[in-house]
């Protein structure tokens, strides 16, 4: 049985032990270029926030200017996967390791999250391994899934890196959810968690799910129940952040 494994997984393997090895001088502690300084800086507040009994969602950041509360604003989903890692581990690993790697494994296992999606999409075989080798080179005009866009040269572009693996599981299994009448509220959970960590991804799942349940096919009712059953769920996951952006944009608007 093992072999039989082995012998269907190999292809997987070796993209992403290539894909590893490219983006292995990641891992090389080094002065970031990009907006990671950001991401680091937003890492460290909440860390502290935690510490001092206080909300790592809501505090200053003396290092942004005047001190603004950015991380009100901001989506710091994966900025929080950080920070329970490092508590996890009970802070025996330092802060900014832990950041490299789950900066460093958010880009290398990439083409397994893409394979696991087209599995989940039904897509032949052919189609998941193709997915999973063509993963990295997928861009658009500005910002794609592309090496450049996320490593330490590049733009470190650490929260859609994050949030990339979120929206292919939400797809995934919200197709299994709304088209098979599978469980629905794993694919709830991650698409709130897309939307926690980019607002932008986070439509895009929330889009592409509407799409999947209006392909013309019979048992629309059922599968529109499951479409607002999944709905309903991440948006009462996604309300503190929905909240916080409302509240923000009220006081920013205020004469006062």
């Amino acid at each position: 049985m093992s072999a039989v494994l082995l012998k269907r997984a190999w292809p997987l393997l070796i993209v992403l032990a290539v894909n590893a090895a490219c983006l292995w001088p990641e891992l090389t502690p080094t002065p970031d270029l990009n907006d990671n300084v950001l991401h680091v800086t937003l890492i460290n507040g909440m860390a502290n926030a935690v510490e001092h009994w206080q909300n790592p969602f809501d505090f200053w950041s003396p290092e942004i200017g005047l001190g603004q509360p950015i991380v009100r604003m901001y989506q710091p989903g994966a900025h929080a996967i950080v920070v329970a890692l490092y508590f996890g581990m009970f802070k025996l690993v330092p802060l900014a390791t832990v950041f490299m790697w789950v900066r460093f494994l958010s880009l290398a296992l990439i083409p397994l999250t893409f394979y696991t999606a087209a599995k989940l999409l039904e897509l032949p075989r052919p189609a998941q391994l193709a997915a999973a080798l063509l993963a990295t080179l997928v861009a658009g005009d500005s910002f794609g899934i592309d090496f450049n866009s996320y490593v330490w040269a590049g733009d470190g572009l650490f929260p859609q890196a994050v949030a990339t693996h979120f929206l292919l599981l939400t797809i995934g299994l919200g197709w299994r959810a709304i088209r098979r009448g599978r469980n629905w509220i794993l694919p709830a959970l991650l698409l709130a968690l897309t939307g926690w960590c980019n607002l932008l991804y986070g439509y895009v799942g929330a889009v592409t799910l509407c799409m999947v349940a209006a392909i013309p096919e019979p048992l629309w009712k059922a599968r529109f129940r499951q479409l607002l059953k999944i709905g309903l769920l991440g948006a009462i996951c996604a309300l503190p952040k929905l909240a916080a952006w409302i509240m923000a944009g009220t006081i920013l608007e205020s004469p006062q």
